[in-house]
């Protein structure tokens, strides 16, 4: 085992450990994937990071389930419309070359950023929903599950945070809530860009299966984290993460 294997397998664990709490675990692999393997293909690289996070987010799921009654009335909706909307999204993905990613995914992390650092009460408790109908929040989720989807197939890092911060402005969940909502959602429309990386054999299972057990294990430490340490600590982290990749994409590209 190389010592790159070992970098990325520790970088699997750290992306499992984030993205079981708040999002944006892609931000940590998809840039040292790209670092290791650049003679693989972009949608192959993506595939792959589909993959890992298949695994991990299976996971989270699972725990999210045992520990919670999710609101399935609001969580629906944004499943139906954003599963067809991620394979299209990984679809559109492939066409493009690859030259435009970093400087996009770099402005929309410091767009994140700001937004978040400018209000510190987001998430910290629940407030009184913007959709306050029932048809009114179904057609919200649809919206945003069809945003999420479109996102998370075509570009990919981040979607997880980008619904969440979602979740809290439609719905007036508090930070713990939509995370455990977000998980949900983002962990099915994973599972439709990855089926579609499959079919067009853009993944390498060795690789993805190795980083995925590695994200396994990030994943039940986070899932411990973010009972223990509530909403401040997650919204801690999800602005340290976007200090931290931010520089990291910004070096990057300059």
């Amino acid at each position: 085992m190389s010592w790159t294997d070992l970098y990325l397998a520790f970088l699997a664990f750290v992306a499992g450990l984030v993205s079981s709490s708040v999002g944006g675990g892609g931000l940590v692999l998809i840039p040292a994937l790209f670092n290791a393997y650049p003679f693989l293909p972009s949608a192959t690289v993506l595939g792959t990071n589909r993959l890992v996070f298949g695994m991990s987010g299976a996971s989270n799921v699972w725990r999210v389930l045992r520990h919670t009654r999710p609101p399935w009335p609001v969580l629906w909706p944004a499943l139906v419309t954003g599963i067809p909307m991620a394979a299209a999204g990984s679809a559109l993905l492939m066409a493009f070359p690859p030259h435009w990613y970093k400087p996009v995914l770099l402005v929309v992390m410091i767009a994140l950023a700001i937004h978040t650092w400018r209000h510190p009460a987001l998430g910290q408790n629940a407030t009184a929903p913007r959709l306050h109908t029932s048809a009114h929040q179904q057609l919200g989720s649809a919206g945003a599950g069809a945003a999420a989807g479109l996102y998370l197939g075509f570009i990919g890092p981040a979607s997880q945070s980008f619904l969440l911060l979602g979740f809290v402005h439609l719905f007036g969940f508090d930070f713990r809530r939509a995370s455990e909502c977000a998980q949900i959602v983002v962990n099915g429309l994973n599972l439709a860009s990855l089926l579609w990386f499959i079919a067009f054999s853009h993944v390498v299972f060795p690789i993805g299966l190795a980083m995925g057990a590695c994200s396994v294990a990030g994943a039940v430490l986070g899932s411990r984290l973010i009972r223990k340490g509530g909403n401040r600590l997650i919204r801690r982290l999800f602005l340290g993460l976007l200090v931290i990749e931010i520089g990291r994409f910004t070096f990057g590209l300059f």
